[in-house]
């Protein structure tokens, strides 16, 4: 059911006379006039068509460990939650892609480990279509291989139908990895990797 509040109504905008002669700055403003208002229109048929719940959650029942010292390892899945308008590429399980345009919520949570030695460190960062995301980097620190560290990111990317993105770690040390837990008892299963990818606005 939808809810009247969510779909914003829409209001014909208040057009401006037009001069008796041709002037510039008056096609300026009119033109930004329609521009924003056809925007508008376009986002609540988008709601309509899209449904107002578009996103994908993944995860990993497998441990990832970092596949080369100071080389890049691509987080991958093999499992889903759900998938409204995002899906997992079917050969490159490393790829969430989007099937619309907007900006979109890729929340990360990966749980940190190292089989031995003491500190290492690992990276983490976002990229789209195999480029890296400015500003998306994290490092996080293992101890001792007794010790789990969940580390958890939030970014905010804009995308564009079709785009693709990715969750990459690296370390020096290649005893670090992505670790999951198989289910004990009453404690469930615990991914080595979950990733949600969620639209919050059009552009």
């Amino acid at each position: 059911m939808i809810e009247a509040q969510i779909v914003r109504p829409t209001k014909a905008p208040n057009l401006p006379i037009a001069p008796a002669a041709y002037e510039t700055s008056f096609m300026d403003d009119l033109m930004r006039t329609l521009r924003l208002y056809y925007n508008t229109i376009d986002s609540v048929i988008q709601q309509l068509v899209y449904g107002f719940k578009v996103d994908g959650a993944y995860y990993s029942t497998v441990t990832q460990p970092v596949a080369a010292a100071n080389g890049i390892t691509l987080a991958t899945y093999n499992g889903m939650t759900n998938e409204v308008g995002v899906r997992l590429d079917a050969v490159n399980t490393s790829r969430i892609i989007v099937e619309r345009t907007g900006v979109f919520e890729v929340q990360v949570s990966a749980q940190v480990a190292k089989t031995s030695g003491t500190n290492s460190t690992l990276f983490m960062w976002l990229r789209v279509n195999g480029v890296n995301v400015n500003n998306t980097g994290s490092e996080i620190v293992a101890t001792d291989a007794n010790v789990r560290t969940v580390a958890t990111r939030v970014y905010r990317v804009v995308l564009t139908a079709e785009d693709y993105v990715e969750v990459v770690f690296s370390s020096t040390n290649t005893t670090m990895r992505f670790l999951a837990v198989a289910p004990a008892g009453n404690v469930p299963q615990i991914p080595s990797i979950t990733t949600t990818v969620t639209f919050v606005a059009p552009i």
